[in-house]
């Protein structure tokens, strides 16, 4: 035979001995690392089977009963009291409160929140299915959500956040008591535009525009309509929400009510236009007041010349009416300019409302205006100059007259006073055609009648007098669409007690209930 260098065939078999003995080792390292990881993940874990017997469950579910995983390996699933909800032998509470929810339930055990998350093994071949609970410690997270609303609910501006399109997702309770309503989901899912006028909404559609390409609009003053339909001025923040990867995701903002600071700024710049035309009214009256004098006084001398023929005293006697008439615009003019003085004294103003009445009698009478009188006969004094107030009562009930006669229903007015506060305030209310711009209406040479039928001045001079009292006035058109109200404010004299009111009454006057 011939010798050979090969070395002799070892067949796989043979091999096998010396391999398994690593491969064992292996497999139950990994199996150990694998029962520590397990172990080492601090959400509570349990596995049971379809007749709801624990099977395996990681250290952190087993020290929550104090005791090891192997002492509760094959207990059934019911016997995890204090955690999961009550429930039947045989049954598993963390199935239970898994029904019908979506993404997860959460319970309370011991004080702390558990998120459940439940999945399920299907049976496969000989491995019987498996159900697996897995449950988060949320308490944390749970208690900065807390804190977070109560900060979100304490604040006292209304806020909000919305989708890119502006669809409300969440408010705060400010927010929905701005609206007089109820309940957050009144709100919910509506668009922010339905909130406003329909006249102003482009104003608020170019603002979330602006937001969503990631500008921030402050200070918008936009008028909000109320549940019960009516409207007030809000000032606005809109700023855009960003993800962590700084893309605009949403739309937060805030809403703050700015109806008292719009009428104090619009009170600002009433009294500022007042201080101007004052002045220039005041030299443009003194001017007029001295040709005037002379054609006043030289129509008055020919008048009374027996020389002047009939022919030529007709027209005299219109250019005297007329410079009378001139005489007492320029009078208007200058005590819109200058004021006069007033005279502190105790004034009842129920006494100097019937005596305006009672100058107006015959008029109202003539033209079947009803007038319905509430006047409290207890009402505080208050520090002012009677003339100057029966003035101011004159012109307003003189532009109510002439506003119920626009129209075709039966004219009436309605004067009341109220003791509020420690004020002592007064309601014209008519039911004519109303006022298309309450806010001019003291602007001077402001007038809503033809030409010829006023100057504009009275309610400016009413303006004048009332704040030179301490007082306001301003109009406003009634809830009911029909006419306008006149309220002047006066504020009642500390510790004066009342005039002696004469009971004037036009026989035509219907006394209502007093307040």
């Amino acid at each position: 035979m011939r010798a050979t260098n090969q070395r002799p065939h070892i067949k796989p078999h043979i091999a096998k001995p010396v391999q398994n003995p690593k491969l064992l080792s292996w497999i139950e390292q990994s199996k150990k690392q694998w029962v520590q990881d397990f172990d080492a993940i601090t959400d509570l874990i349990a596995v049971h089977d379809s007749r709801n017997s624990l099977l395996r469950l990681n250290r952190g579910l087993a020290n929550f009963f104090g005791k090891s995983p192997a002492e509760l390996v094959g207990a059934p699933m019911s016997s995890l009291t204090g955690l999961g909800a009550r429930c039947e032998a045989g049954e598993c509470p963390f199935c239970a409160a898994d029904e019908g929810s979506r993404g997860g339930c959460l319970l309370i055990a011991q004080g702390r929140s558990y998120l459940i998350s439940t999945s399920h093994v299907p049976e496969s071949g000989q491995e019987p299915g498996r159900t697996i609970h897995v449950l988060k410690d949320m308490t944390g997270q749970r208690e900065a959500e807390r804190r977070y609303r109560e900060l979100f609910e304490s604040i006292q501006e209304g806020l909000f956040s919305s989708d890119l399109e502006g669809r409300i997702q969440e408010v705060n309770q400010a927010f929905v008591e701005m609206f007089g309503l109820r309940r957050r989901s009144e709100l919910r899912g509506r668009p922010l535009e339905c909130l406003i006028p329909a006249m102003r909404r482009s104003t608020l559609t170019a603002a979330i525009e602006s937001t969503r390409m990631g500008q921030q609009i402050w200070n918008l003053e936009l008028p909000l309509r109320r549940s019960d339909g009516s409207t007030r001025q809000y000032s606005v923040n809109l700023s855009p929400m960003r993800d962590e990867e700084g893309n605009v995701r949403g739309i937060v903002g805030s809403v703050a009510d700015a109806t008292e600071a719009s009428v104090l700024r619009a009170k600002l710049m009433q009294a500022g236009k007042m201080a101007a035309v004052g002045q220039l009214v005041a030299g443009v009256a003194h001017e007029m007041n001295n040709p005037l004098a002379a054609i006043f006084g030289f129509s008055k001398l020919l008048l009374e010349n027996p020389a002047i023929p009939k022919s030529a005293r007709e027209e005299l006697e219109l250019i005297h009416l007329e410079a009378q008439r001139m005489k007492s615009i320029v009078e208007n003019l200058l005590r819109f300019a200058r004021p006069i003085p007033v005279q502190s004294e105790a004034v009842d103003v129920s006494t100097v409302a019937r005596q305006a009445l009672q100058l107006r009698d015959h008029d109202f009478k003539t033209h079947g205006v009803d007038v319905v009188l509430r006047l409290d006969e207890n009402l505080p004094s208050v520090a002012g100059d009677a003339q100057q107030l029966l003035q101011v009562f004159l012109n307003i009930l003189n532009n109510a007259f002439d506003a119920v006669r626009e129209t075709e229903r039966r004219g009436r007015m309605e004067i009341e006073a109220s003791h509020k506060d420690s004020s002592v305030e007064i309601v014209f209310r008519d039911n004519g055609p109303g006022i298309a711009d309450t806010d001019s209406v003291f602007d001077p040479f402001y007038s809503t009648k033809e030409v010829g039928k006023g100057t504009g001045l009275g309610l400016s001079i009413c303006y004048g007098i009332v704040h030179a009292h301490g007082g306001e006035i301003f109009c406003e058109n009634n809830g009911s669409g029909i006419g306008c109200a006149f309220h002047v404010r006066l504020p009642a004299a500390n510790g004066s007690r009342n005039l002696e009111a004469s009971p004037v009454r036009p026989s035509h006057v219907v006394t209502g209930a007093r307040t």
